[in-house]
């Protein structure tokens, strides 16, 4: 008898497991089992079983040997009615109680190449006797695909090594959550699309659990930062504030700590514009807005400049930026109209909106604007002149014609 000793240097724990145990070390994972008798019963040199022949056909047909032949012509010629679907059965069940990946490999090569003959009859070509080979097509399937699934979760990313019976008493609804319980929510989804789960039960809840897991680590994330900024600049208190709160503090005294925070936490340039704005408003700083708003370019236009500083009632510093808007962004071109009539800049809102040929902002300068019977008049006009070029059936060819002489341009 051979005997196999194991050394530790370091104390070890025992689990057992329904088809062996684990020795967990501090090091290293070792499992030991009883030789499967499906395995013992196909590699075993004096097996005369179905799959024990049925590997060794196919290993004789891999080396061009003639004994191939023969082996397979006993199958199908045995008192058993199923002998070579008894094989291929066989060497399948092997394959899923082995745990070297190559032998795997072997084992199914010997499984499939056995079921390309199970709808053959080689004594006799034209015998009408088909086995039936639906249900061994299923099986190869979903051992193939587990069998590929079981060797990724051996993988060192995922280190969580389970045999194929392990697989089947625990079902793939418990290794997702065993998988979410590591966030490895990417390769949890990958497994639920190999084995088609349904969305509800698989794609749907990772992708939850997902966005729950980043809320919780950016708040905790964040919370780390705002204690490091306490500790930092005094007389501030962050803990507990949002993301947008605390950025909106640190924006009026301490704008290059907001700018650090910002870069951290990925915060694009408009959303920051728009807090840095609302920010500035809340704490009536207006000459710091003001000199944000000489920037050569905004990302969100200047109509929130316009918005943050009428709702202060600060209609002056509003019109600074409606003029900005004409030659600052090219985002307010559609919106001029309605930035000029916000701050009942009248004229220059019906002026743009007739170069516009827009009703919809002609009929929000009547709505907001205290307009004179002169401009009342002009914008009734204007807009009947639109309505009637709408109606036009000839709109169309114009239209064409002026994107042709674009183009061409």
């Amino acid at each position: 008898m051979h005997l196999h000793c194991l050394c530790y240097t370091s104390p070890v724990w025992l689990s057992t497991e329904i088809d062996g145990i684990r020795i967990i070390s501090g090091r290293t994972l070792d499992f030991f089992q009883r030789l499967p008798d499906e395995v013992f019963n196909v590699f075993d040199l004096l097996s005369s079983t179905p799959g024990a022949k049925l590997y060794s056909a196919y290993m004789d047909y891999k080396y061009e040997n003639q004994m191939s032949e023969m082996l397979l012509n006993q199958l199908k010629s045995s008192r058993s009615t199923n002998g070579l679907e008894e094989a291929v059965k066989e060497c399948i069940s092997a394959a899923s109680n082995e745990h070297d990946p190559s032998i795997q490999k072997i084992l199914l090569k010997a499984a499939l190449f056995g079921r390309a003959f199970l709808c053959v009859n080689l004594n006799n070509p034209k015998n009408s006797i088909r086995p039936t080979v639906s249900l061994i097509n299923d099986l190869c399937t979903n051992v193939i695909r587990d069998l590929r699934l079981i060797n990724n979760l051996q993988h060192i990313n995922i280190s969580m090594p389970i045999t194929y019976k392990q697989f089947e008493l625990i079902g793939s609804r418990i290794l997702i959550d065993r998988l979410l319980r590591r966030n490895l929510h990417e390769f949890a989804t990958s497994v639920t699309k190999l084995l088609r789960m349904p969305p509800e039960e698989g794609e749907n809840r990772i992708l939850v659990q997902w966005a729950v897991q980043e809320l919780v680590d950016d708040e905790a994330r964040l919370i780390a930062k705002q204690d490091e900024l306490e500790k930092k600049l005094y007389n501030v208190q962050l803990k507990g504030l949002s993301l947008v709160d605390t950025l909106e503090i640190l924006l009026i005294n301490f704008e290059k700590d907001a700018d650090t925070l910002r870069k951290d936490f990925n915060v694009n340039d408009k959303r920051y514009w728009w807090i840095k704005i609302q920010a500035y408003a809340k704490k009536n700083a207006w000459t710091q807005l003001l000199e944000f708003g000489k920037k050569p370019t905004s990302p969100i236009g200047y109509e929130p400049f316009v918005d943050v500083c009428i709702r202060s009632q600060k209609l002056d510093e509003a019109r600074r930026f409606a003029d900005r808007s004409i030659y600052s962004s090219k985002l307010d071109d559609e919106r001029l109209p309605f930035i000029f009539a916000k701050v009942q800049m009248v004229d220059e809102a019906i002026n743009s909106a007739i170069k516009l040929k827009s009703i919809e902002a002609l009929n929000f300068i009547e709505a907001k604007c205290h307009l004179s019977e002169v401009n009342l008049t002009k914008i009734r006009q204007s807009r009947d002149k639109i309505q009637d070029y709408d109606d036009n059936p000839l709109k169309n060819v114009f239209k064409i014609f002026n994107r042709g002489n674009r183009a061409d341009e």
